[in-house]
């Protein structure tokens, strides 16, 4: 018959305790399925719920990166002004690092929940 060209494995883990031991598996796997020589996509509960966390941070500074530019871009066009822009994109982002700031001292982890509404922050500043 043909060679096996891809797979799908099904993956259960215990005893891991917070989001650093969740993404440690999922970089470990991932990191060992790159070297086979066939295609193997990895799923099970770790895969479909933590996979958000990879990547959150570098997703959410790309987010407001953009928000932030587009506020600009925005402000220019409705004021007519790049100075009082620069101004409303600056006072923007002193409330965007506010917010920060503010769920850091709470303790709040960062999650794909706080990811949003620190994005929306940036829309209602």
């Amino acid at each position: 018959g043909r060679p096996l060209a891809r797979a799908v494995i099904y993956l259960w883990a215990r005893d891991l305790r917070d989001t650093n031991d969740y993404l440690r598996l999922i970089n470990d796997v991932r990191g060992v399925l790159e070297t086979a020589s066939i295609e193997i996509y990895p799923t099970g509960s770790v895969f479909i719920y933590w996979e958000q966390y990879v990547r959150l941070l570098e997703f959410f500074w790309r987010a407001a990166g953009s928000c932030l530019g587009l506020v600009l871009v925005v402000s220019v066009c409705m004021l007519a002004s790049v100075r009082v822009a620069f101004v409303v994109a600056v006072v923007i982002l002193t409330v965007f690092v506010q917010v920060l700031g503010l769920l850091c001292l709470a303790g709040v982890q960062f999650s794909a929940i706080p990811a949003v509404s620190m994005i929306m922050s940036i829309g209602q500043g």
